[in-house]
């Protein structure tokens, strides 16, 4: 949900399997927003950027945590990567420059 105070509307976002730039889910864990002022989400076990111009998200799926309950996002470094907590799996870093993970534990 996307709220803006100054013209009091509020915005829904759920996940269209037939829409690929929706959320993946609609159980959605985590919200984080990175240096470069991204909006990144933790729905379901996918982790997802918001894109204010498109209005969509592009979603990054880490094969090697499918089985995860949910991701929670934790934070970046100084490289700007995503440090990612798969619940019941372990901890992945996703690097948004170049949409590749690396299984950290």
């Amino acid at each position: 949900m996307k709220l803006e105070p100054h013209t009091r509307s509020v915005e829904l976002f759920r996940h269209d399997p037939s829409d690929s730039g929706s959320l993946g889910s609609n159980f959605v864990h985590s919200i984080y927003e990175d240096n470069a002022r991204r909006i990144w989400v933790g729905s379901g076990n996918e982790i997802a950027c918001w894109d204010s111009v498109t209005r969509t998200f592009r979603r990054y799926t880490n094969a090697e945590f499918s089985r995860s309950l949910f991701a929670n996002i934790i934070g970046a470094d100084h490289r700007g990567r995503l440090w990612i907590k798969y619940e019941g799996e372990g901890m992945g870093v996703l690097d948004p420059s170049e949409g590749m993970f690396t299984i950290v534990a």
